[in-house]
């Protein structure tokens, strides 16, 4: 397993945050994150979500925050053992990020016995959703809030009555295909056939057999990216004409790259942040603003470094409601402070804690891969 640590630190010209000031006079805050850095293609989310944490950290918290990384190599047991080590470490990491495995280290108990807050990252999961816990925050939605809105924009605002699904064959996929049936229900609808696939392999050969023959107006993918890309083409060779709409596991960019413009073109997908083109938006300016200049320009049309900048820039802000001018600033603080404070404006994107709500962004969108590649909202 290996460790980096980032520790932000020389320049001067941005105005330390004024409740974290005696803070830092004990020494900086320390934020641990386990994150796959290795490890395949876990590893490149990994990687472009640490990018999101430490840039922000970096430009907005500079010497205010020990930023230290832990490689799980996208292993739950190598989570778990990456957790317990940043709580062991001197100083000790106050706040903790998950990138993967997020369930594992929920089953371990780790944050209601350590009383540190757990931000998990790139999922949007009822199973570590419920049953509700006290330290952990969600700053996306969930994918059973995605799906409700996808059942609202189809059958609601556009009049489809034939639904179908392709669903991963675990706890994941089992939970969103009864969530897109509860919604069809309150609407007098059900699925016109719904076809697993084994997460293990996804292959989607067995299930685009079943799908690609039934009367369906639109087929909700309730699956990774690689399942719900290999199925976009899969589909679109075997001439399918329904609606495909995916939930925001399905990256836009990468289904571009790997499926080509025209194959993509016309597939939906909901996004639980929002545009990064839309600059006009305060926090999206300063996610471009803050990427160019750190140098990674590159970046700032990546939804996983926009979102781990967004999560971080939640703890910052909850560090500094936290600090209020003591020295002390430790997890529970955060978590308390967390809790109590009705609304956070991040800057045009908000979270709310408040009274045991654990979900704290609803925003969903439904986007459209245009001609030219590009996700529309």
């Amino acid at each position: 397993m290996h460790r980096r640590v980032f520790t932000q630190g020389l320049a001067a010209s941005l105005t330390l945050p004024w409740a974290l000031r005696a803070a830092q006079a004990a020494g900086p805050v320390t934020v641990g994150m386990v994150v796959p850095l290795t490890g395949g293609t876990a590893a490149e989310v990994g990687k472009q979500v640490a990018l999101g944490v430490e840039t922000y950290f970096a430009e907005v918290h500079r010497g205010d925050v020990r930023l230290m990384l832990e490689d799980d190599e996208f292993k739950p047991e190598k989570t778990v053992a990456g957790a317990r080590k940043l709580l062991a470490a001197k100083p000790a990491a106050l706040i903790s990020f998950a990138t993967s495995n997020t369930q594992a280290l929920i089953e371990a108990r780790i944050p209601q016995e350590s009383g540190v807050p757990l931000f998990p990252t790139r999922s949007g999961s009822q199973v570590i959703r419920e049953p509700v816990n006290p330290f952990v925050f969600h700053v996306r939605a969930g994918y059973s809030t995605e799906i409700v809105k996808i059942v609202a924009q189809m059958a609601g605002a556009i009049g489809i009555t034939k639904f179908a699904a392709l669903y991963q064959d675990d706890a994941y996929g089992k939970t969103g295909l009864a969530a897109l049936q509860a919604a069809l229900e309150q609407r007098k609808l059900k699925l016109v056939a719904s076809a697993p696939y084994d997460r293990t392999t996804s292959d989607i050969q067995p299930a685009l057999g079943t799908l690609r023959g039934v009367d369906a107006q639109v087929i909700v993918m309730v699956a990774g990216h690689k399942a719900a890309s290999a199925f976009v083409q899969a589909y679109g060779s075997a001439g399918g004409h329904a609606q495909l709409v995916g939930i925001s596991d399905l990256d836009p960019a990468k289904l571009v790259q790997e499926v080509g413009a025209e194959r993509a073109r016309g597939v939906s997908l909901t996004q639980v942040f929002p545009s990064l083109s839309s600059q006009s938006i305060p926090v999206v300016r300063e996610f471009h603003q803050l990427m160019v200049a750190a140098k990674k320009p590159e970046s700032v049309s990546s939804l996983a470094t926009f979102e781990g900048f967004l999560v971080a820039k939640a703890i910052g802000q909850g560090l500094k409601a936290a600090g209020g001018g003591s020295a002390a600033v430790d997890g529970r603080a955060l978590a308390d402070v967390l809790n109590r404070t009705p609304r956070w404006d991040l800057g045009g994107f908000d979270l709310s804690f408040q009274n045991g709500r654990r979900e704290g962004s609803l925003f969903t969108e439904i986007a459209i891969i245009d001609s030219s590649g590009r996700a529309r909202y």
